[in-house]
Order: C-alpha cells, then sequence, then structure tokens
C-alpha cells in the first residue's frame, strides 16, 4: 500500500485481490493477458481498487494515467521508480 498525491489529492494505492482479476477479466480487462483500451478499463481498476470515479474523473488525463499505473504496479508488485 502507498499513497499516491496527484493533483494535489492524495490516493491511498492498494493492490487489486484475485477476485478484482478475475472480475475484470470476467468484464473483458485482462490485466495480464492486455488487449483491452486502458481507457475503457480504467474506470473499472478504479472501482476495483475502491476509489470514486467522480473523484478521479476530475484528475487530469496525465494523473489518471499515473494513478492506473500504481494500482496496476502494486498488483503486480512493481516496485516504485525512484527520482533522482
Amino acid at each position: 500500500m502507498r499513497t499516491v498525491t496527484l493533483s494535489g489529492q492524495d490516493f491511498i494505492v492498494t493492490p487489486l485481490k484475485g477476485k478484482d482479476l478475475k472480475a475484470l477479466k470476467a468484464q473483458g480487462f485482462d490485466l495480464m493477458g492486455g488487449g483491452y483500451s486502458i481507457s475503457d478499463g480504467m474506470d473499472a481498476v478504479f472501482t476495483a481498487a475502491g476509489l470514486d470515479t467522480a473523484q478521479t474523473d476530475e484528475l487530469p488525463f496525465p494523473d489518471i494515467l499515473a494513478l492506473h499505473k500504481a494500482i496496476v504496479g502494486e498488483t503486480f508488485g512493481v516496485a516504485e521508480e525512484e527520482k533522482n
């Protein structure tokens, strides 16, 4: 779990659970296999992660992508990049 600050807002990012990945796959969003439009799947990922899409809809698109990347990174155990 980590906190990501985007556009002055803090978001708690936790990994998705196996059941979340299965539910996303059932909706056509296979995070492991790809083959889906990122923009189509982001709301489903945000909802599965317990985020309010009304809040994320107000973010600039680069921040939306960063939040999606953070959730996927936490889910698959990808270390956060260190900034110099």
